[in-house]
């Protein structure tokens, strides 16, 4: 019998301040206690850029401008038989204050490339899904 798997779309923001990438550390499964871009599930008739406007401002407390022009890329992520289809969209900051929502982020960290793409292989993602999500990263980073 063939393994089912589920696909589950997340939408993350790309934030850039001082050529570093503004990441949350999780405080929940999946990948617990590895630092990720801001972002979640999107929800049924969600639109992706509403869903994603709405995680930072749950996850971190910040108002962000996004549209689908933003877009960069996506990469997928495995774990537990589900498929991580990840939406990756370059987004800026137009309001609010760093707060933490305690439950699924425990810290707002900036990182270089290189120390993001380190954190994730600590976090035994494969090499190939190291290289999607950098990919996307070096795109966000050159305009």
């Amino acid at each position: 019998m063939a393994k089912q798997i589920h696909m589950i779309t997340i939408v993350n923001g790309i934030i850039i301040k001082n050529n570093k990438f503004l990441t949350v550390k999780r405080g929940v499964e999946p990948w617990q206690g590895m630092y990720g871009l801001p972002g979640g599930h999107v929800e049924d008739n969600e639109e992706k850029v509403e869903a994603l406007k709405r995680e930072i401002k749950e996850e971190i407390g910040l108002e962000v401008e996004v549209n689908e022009s933003d877009f960069v890329g996506t990469a997928k992520l495995e774990w537990q038989s589900k498929i991580f289809e990840i939406g990756f969209y370059k987004v800026k900051i137009v309001g609010g204050k760093e707060k933490l929502q305690k439950e699924e982020v425990e810290e707002i960290k900036y990182f270089t490339l290189n120390e993001f793409v380190k954190n994730l292989k600590e976090y035994n993602l494969s090499p190939k899904e190291v290289e999607g999500i950098s990919n996307v990263l070096l795109l966000a980073d050159c305009y």
